[in-house]
């Protein structure tokens, strides 16, 4: 069935820069007309990931799209970066003839449309536009490619409530119509609103991935009062966070929550997703504690 078909792979990708490891043998899937949203903490590895993915950094492991390696179906590929780069001299009509231009299968029609709906002036030079409507217009760009997979890196930065939602909503759209994507962000709403598949990585290596329900269904937190000279009595538990005495616990599944279950804690409670990501991205390191 297509909606099980893997379009990107990643499989034990390794990234260092001199002698600091950014990914530590990192894999995901991103199917067939999903969302997948890779959530981390600033220097998790989210950037780099998507850069070497598309060839822009050297890195270690495996990666193809629809089974074929990268670099032959690299031009079915579109790609938000984080930083969003323009002539700014140029208005958005002049950057979408450009587009048009250097771009291989570009819907100009498409990208017009886009850019109305995000409401950005079409005369108006980049350089005076807010940061939120330049993220919109990098946006439109590459949404208006013909693409298998996009890779979106923090597409809404910037943008207002009204503008996050609307562009939130032709990604989707373009998903529905059979396009996949990989998108990082550090905006729960937005994982929320738009994910089919979570994967959560920290230090470069992945905590976890599945579905939001899978969060629901497979995890509990529980909150006991601590502090961190205790923290070794869960250091056999998914992950703990400990802060002003306050202590959170992940516990993945029932034996977990079965010892859970004994100790003397304050509350249990189903984790929603920004939750489960803060225990993660604040996890203390027992190891060295």
């Amino acid at each position: 069935m297509d909606s099980e078909r893997v379009v990107l792979s990643v499989s034990s990708l390794v990234k260092s820069f001199g002698r600091v490891q950014i990914l530590k043998g990192l894999s995901l899937d991103v199917k067939y007309g999903e969302v997948t949203t890779l959530l981390g903490p600033t220097g998790a590895g989210k950037t780099t990931t998507l850069k070497a993915i598309m060839g822009m950094v050297s890195s270690a492991g495996k990666i193809s799209v629809s089974d074929s390696v990268i670099s032959s179906v690299i031009d079915r590929v579109a790609f938000v970066p984080q930083e969003k780069s323009f002539y700014n001299h140029l208005s958005s009509e002049k950057t979408i003839r450009l587009a048009k231009r250097l771009t291989a299968g570009f819907n100009e029609a498409e990208a017009r449309t886009y850019t109305a709906d995000l409401g950005i002036p079409r005369k108006k030079k980049i350089s005076l536009l807010p940061s939120g409507m330049r993220s919109a217009l990098y946006l439109s760009i590459a949404l208006a490619q013909n693409a298998v997979l996009f890779l979106l890196d923090e597409p809404t930065t910037g943008m207002d409530p009204a503008m996050r939602d609307a562009a939130l909503e032709l990604i989707r759209k373009k998903v529905i119509d059979g396009a996949s994507v990989l998108m990082a962000s550090h905006s729960i709403p937005d994982a929320e609103s738009i994910s089919d598949n979570i994967v959560v990585i920290q230090n470069g290596a992945k905590r976890f991935e599945g579905r939001l329900d899978d969060i629901k269904k497979e995890f509990r937190v529980y909150e006991f009062v601590c502090d961190r000279s205790s923290v070794s009595r869960f250091s056999d538990f998914f992950a703990v966070n400990i802060s002003h005495k306050r202590c959170l616990v992940l516990g993945n599944g029932k034996e977990e929550w079965n010892k859970l279950d004994q100790m003397d804690y304050v509350s249990s409670r189903t984790p929603d997703l920004e939750s489960f990501y803060r225990i993660i991205a604040g996890r203390l390191d027992i190891q060295s504690s």
